[in-house]
Parts: structure tokens; sequence; C-alpha cells
């Protein structure tokens, strides 16, 4: 078997990353940020618990790293929604976007929802 390249290494991380990633936000979600380990994390990912730690420092970073990827969605989305001509398809545009976003992407907003009631612990955060 020959040596994977940089370009297959690359993409074994971000898999690797992505699904730490997604794990965690499951586990925030359905248990809180106090509910929630590393190691919990870990097997819900099917990873070992060093793993996580060579993409994130911390659980905080985790939950820091989940937020961040959401303000890149809304920053996407303001763009496009800038862009439409009229008060009326940016109203339209927000509603059905905000409809999909609820159903899609629905453990994110929850996590979001729970970390706004402890942004005293999240100090980081409040500049989101």
């Amino acid at each position: 078997m020959s040596p994977k390249t940089k370009e297959q290494i690359e993409k074994i991380r971000e898999q690797s990353r992505k699904k730490i990633l997604d794990a965690a936000l499951r586990l925030f979600a359905q248990k809180g940020f106090d509910g929630t380990s590393v190691s919990g994390v870990a097997k819900e990912a099917g990873v070992a618990k060093g793993l996580i730690y060579n993409y994130f420092s911390s659980k905080e970073d985790l939950v820091h790293q989940l937020v961040i990827s959401g303000a890149d969605v809304a920053e996407e989305v303001v763009g496009e929604l800038m862009g439409l001509p009229s008060v009326s398809e940016r109203f339209r545009f927000v509603f059905e976007w905000f409809y999909r976003e609820m159903q899609e992407r629905f453990e994110y907003y929850k996590l979001l929802t729970m970390l706004s009631l402890k942004l005293d612990a999240f100090p980081e955060m409040q500049d989101f």
C-alpha cells in the first residue's frame, strides 16, 4: 500500500474534525454543556479521547468552534439577503431561511439558546 498523499491526510483530518463537532453538537443539545464530557463526545464520535485534543484544546473550545461555524453561515445569509432588491423579498427570504434552518439545524439553535442563558459562563461568546 502506498503512503497517503497530503490531500488524503487533510481529507481524513477534516472528516475526523467534522465527526467530533457533529457528536459534540448532539450531546451539548441533549445534555447541555455541564452534562457533556470530552469522553462522552469521543464515545459518541467513535474516536479516541486523545484525538479530540488534536483538534480542540478543551470542551470550551469545542463549543466555541460550534458557535463560530454558525456565525460563518450567518455571514453568507446576510450577504444573500442584502442582494435582494425589495423589502418583501427580504422578508420572504428571512422567513423561508429561518424555517429551513430550524428544521435542518435544530440542535445548533438549541445549543445557542442554552448558551445564551449561561453567557456569564462564556464571556468570549458575548461578542457574537
